[in-house]
């Protein structure tokens, strides 16, 4: 029975970019369960970025660059967190206790490490690496989103440039560009900040490889539809906001890779 832990996208040398997306997906891969009072949380933005890979796709339609989604929910395991985080294995949501989250055992541990999480960023590793040796210019860019009601608080923002100690500008370029789009709330390391760690997975390539990465956070209203489907069915798009946020971002990051990929 396969996990199929990860999903490559588009030509390996193709384009300046690497998408990565770490929260792509609600899935529940084969051989992992989950009790059915948690199920409902996965097709949330605790379970997954909601929009976030369809944006993707409509980045990668506009600049090109292959893509590397996770396909498993980051309630079993967290893509973006390293194996040794205190938060790799979410244990509440909103009050709500997940069972198969509390007191995971060692060997549990490993099987969802070993399965879910090694495999995407050995794939990650494997496009960038091939890229590297062909000698072709990558710029790493993760996709995010997060919710604009967040335990109670509301949010603002709607976009977020993510970086950490390492940037040499790229986040500042990236930011003045996207400042320069009309009816936008854009802020700097919103409503996260990469400078706490929480850019794990480009941060991690970015550095083994040599590259510059920044990772991008949106506001997932922007991107989905009016949302009455139960726990199993697909989260709505709203196709025309996803095209508008990919142009936007596209018409930014544009010139921020020109200058910074190598």
């Amino acid at each position: 029975m396969s996990v199929a832990a990860v999903r490559t996208e588009g030509e390996v040398l193709d384009g300046c970019v690497v998408w990565t997306c770490e929260h792509a997906s609600p899935r529940i891969p084969p051989g992992f369960s989950v009790r059915p009072e948690d199920r409902r949380w996965f097709r949330t933005h605790w379970g997954h970025d909601r929009g976030a890979a369809a944006l993707v796709r409509a980045l990668q339609a506009r600049m090109g660059g292959p893509a590397v989604f996770s396909n498993f929910s980051r309630l079993l395991i967290d893509a973006n967190r390293s194996p040794h985080h205190p938060d790799l294995f979410r244990t509440r949501v909103e009050g709500h206790v997940l069972a198969h989250n509390v007191d995971v055992h060692p060997v549990e541990r490993a099987r969802r490490v070993e399965q879910l999480h090694v495999p995407f960023h050995a794939a990650v590793d494997d496009v960038v690496g091939q890229r590297v040796a062909a000698g072709v210019p990558t710029f790493l860019f993760s996709v995010h989103t997060f919710t604009s009601l967040y335990e109670g608080h509301p949010r603002s923002v709607e976009l977020g440039v993510l970086f950490d100690e390492c940037d040499e500008g790229a986040a500042g370029a990236l930011l003045a560009g996207l400042w320069e789009e009309p009816g936008l709330e854009v802020a700097p390391n919103s409503p996260w900040s990469g400078m706490d760690g929480l850019i794990y997975s480009v941060a991690r390539h970015g550095a083994a490889h040599g590259r510059t990465y920044l990772e991008l956070e949106v506001r997932d209203d922007l991107l989905t539809g009016r949302d009455d489907g139960g726990p199993d069915d697909p989260v709505p798009l709203d196709v025309a906001g996803v095209g508008r946020i990919a142009d936007v971002v596209a018409r930014a990051l544009g010139p921020v890779v020109e200058r910074w990929a190598r």
